[in-house]
């Protein structure tokens, strides 16, 4: 028999200089960047907050619960980067294996809302900053930042149902026909 999967969440942050020969440098800056996340509530934010992030950007944070049927309830309390941040839903997630991928939702600055999944792994990617015009701009454009607050819900309890005693006198009426 199958053990409880545990749930949880994978965020990556992605964001890279507009200069090509840089690109997929990871974060290296005196923030910590990622983590694992195993509380029943808690706080993702992007290195420097409430500042903008430094660029190039890869950080990693996965959030985790072992309660059967519950669910990890994502809130986007302040976002202020309008693309790349994608989320994947998994049944497992590990290094080393991945089991039951499905892309749920590519945000966007229209349809930030709370999200409410099993397993997710939520991928942040900033390609380049660029400008309305369409022209990239230099490392010290305001990049913005990202801080996605969750919780660990447990599955809903169903209201026990009221059932009348039975009497002698519904019995024998039964028992008639």
């Amino acid at each position: 028999m199958l053990r409880c999967l545990q749930t949880l969440i994978l965020v990556t942050i992605v964001a890279e200089y507009v200069h090509a020969y840089e690109i997929y440098k990871e974060h290296q800056g005196p923030q910590p960047c990622g983590g694992r996340l195993k509380g029943p509530v808690g706080t993702i934010t992007t290195p420097n907050f409430p500042n903008p992030f430094p660029v190039p950007i890869k950080c990693k944070w996965i959030i985790e619960h072992d309660i059967v049927n519950g669910t990890i309830s994502i809130y986007f309390t302040q976002q202020y980067t309008t693309s790349g941040l994608t989320f994947t839903e998994y049944m497992y997630y590990d290094e080393s294996y991945k089991l039951g991928e499905r892309r749920a939702l590519t945000l966007t600055d229209e349809n930030i809302a709370r999200i409410k999944w099993l397993q997710v792994y939520i991928n942040m990617y900033r390609a380049r900053i660029v400008a309305q015009n369409g022209r990239p701009l230099n490392s010290r454009y305001r990049v913005g930042h990202v801080r996605i607050a969750h919780r660990l819900r447990m599955p809903p309890v169903p209201a026990p149902r009221y059932r009348a005693p039975a009497t002698h006198e519904s019995v024998e009426s039964r028992a008639r026909f």
